[in-house]
């Protein structure tokens, strides 16, 4: 371009360029106004359409609009053409994000080597033990939490791509919402025992232990059978197990796996239809001292009441 303007005016200042002969004066007569000012006649035709030299005022304007013009170019990036290999084109990127810092180029997600380039640039550590496993507190449990998953989790949150931000809030978020449902179902469950205990009354005890011999001598999976000796079974499955035991009592082996073992007590809803059964049969020995069995019936119908009163 420098090159180009010393010719030029090289050849203005010795005449060899002048306004004879050039645009407007060729074909006879001036041809009226061309838009094009005096100092730049005696420029080529080409270069006086030019809206630069248009523009321009004086020769010293127009030659600072095409310094200018050569100094972006030199800033420029040229674009790869269609046939343009992949090294062209990591050049072009390079050069694109120097220019522009926070631009980010849109890679081939089907490429492995392209994806995790945008993985990492996005914040993903190297490897999964990258991940800082965070400290979570659930408000009202106190008790130390589990974070077992959240270090299992790792791999998954890298081969995903989570960054350290992401992988935080979701371990956060799910750890939360898994403390929260456990200790609502505990919650749950105490109250579920509390009318179990109800509905078994003085019996509660015996039947819990009951259930959970016959789950042991069944083989019944090592995780069910630990919660039931811990007290931590659901009410159904001690009621289903009792029920299994009552089956077999008496048929073959002793499936209560309990020596001592004495029939199973009424529960209080038992207990209650049996006094009622009593009340109403005014033949019964309850109501006749006279009768044989009227002792016995009396202290039966205390031990009912007993029974009863165990349901709350």
């Amino acid at each position: 371009m420098f090159y180009w303007r010393d010719s030029l005016l090289k050849k203005i200042k010795m005449g060899l360029i002048n306004a004879e002969g050039g645009d407007g004066d060729k074909g006879g007569g001036d041809g009226g106004d061309t838009g094009v000012p005096d100092w730049a006649k005696t420029m080529p035709e080409t270069v006086q359409g030019w809206d630069e030299v248009k523009n321009s005022d004086s020769s010293e304007k127009f030659w600072d609009q095409m310094s200018n013009q050569r100094s972006r170019l030199g800033r420029s990036i040229t674009i790869p053409g269609e046939d343009a290999g992949k090294e062209d084109w990591d050049t072009f990127h390079g050069k694109l994000t120097k220019q522009v810092p926070g631009l980010m180029p849109k890679p081939d997600l089907e490429d492995d080597d392209a994806r995790s380039a945008l993985y990492g640039s996005l914040g993903r550590p190297d490897k999964p033990d990258g991940y800082a496993i965070p400290e979570v507190k659930v408000e009202g449990y106190d008790d130390a939490i589990d974070m077992t998953q959240a270090e299992e989790f790792r791999n998954i949150a890298h081969k995903v791509g989570l960054n350290g931000s992401q992988f935080d809030q979701i371990v956060t978020a799910v750890t939360t919402a898994n403390v929260q449902a456990g200790h609502k179902a505990a919650e749950e469950n105490i109250a579920a025992h509390k009318e179990l205990k109800k509905e078994w009354g003085e019996d509660y005890n015996r039947r819990m232990s009951l259930a959970t011999n016959i789950a042991k001598l069944t083989d019944a999976p090592e995780g069910l059978y630990n919660a039931l000796k811990e007290g931590r079974g659901a009410p159904q499955d001690y009621k289903w197990l009792f029920e299994i035991a009552s089956r077999f009592k008496g048929e073959g082996k002793n499936l209560s796996d309990d020596k001592n073992d004495k029939n199973v007590s009424m529960t209080p809803d038992e207990a209650s239809t049996k006094i009622n059964e009593i009340k109403n049969n005014k033949q019964h020995p309850y109501w006749d001292k006279s009768l044989p069995g009227h002792n016995d019936a009396v202290k039966r119908m205390t031990d009912l009441y007993k029974l009863k009163s165990a349901g709350g």
